[in-house]
């Protein structure tokens, strides 16, 4: 899709990564760690930002998950 968004992998159980559920699945109470930030294998993400997971365009959602998007 574009180079602009990192690629992280696949998720690595041992390492600190946000749920992640369908776009249509948010809602109020489906918070994450912390709302406005994402984890993925360990590093950590803002509020609206992009990564790439297996062929999945994932974003970081104001409730600390990271919702399916689209394909990358």
């Amino acid at each position: 899709m574009s180079d602009d968004i990192t690629q992280v992998g696949s998720v690595v159980s041992a390492l600190k990564t946000s749920e992640i559920v369908e776009t249509g699945d948010i809602s109020e109470g489906a918070e994450g760690d912390r709302a406005g930030v994402c984890w993925f294998n360990g590093t950590r993400y803002s509020e609206g930002a992009f990564v790439c997971s297996s062929g999945k365009r994932l974003r970081c959602a104001w409730n600390g998950t990271w919702t399916d998007h689209s394909s990358c």
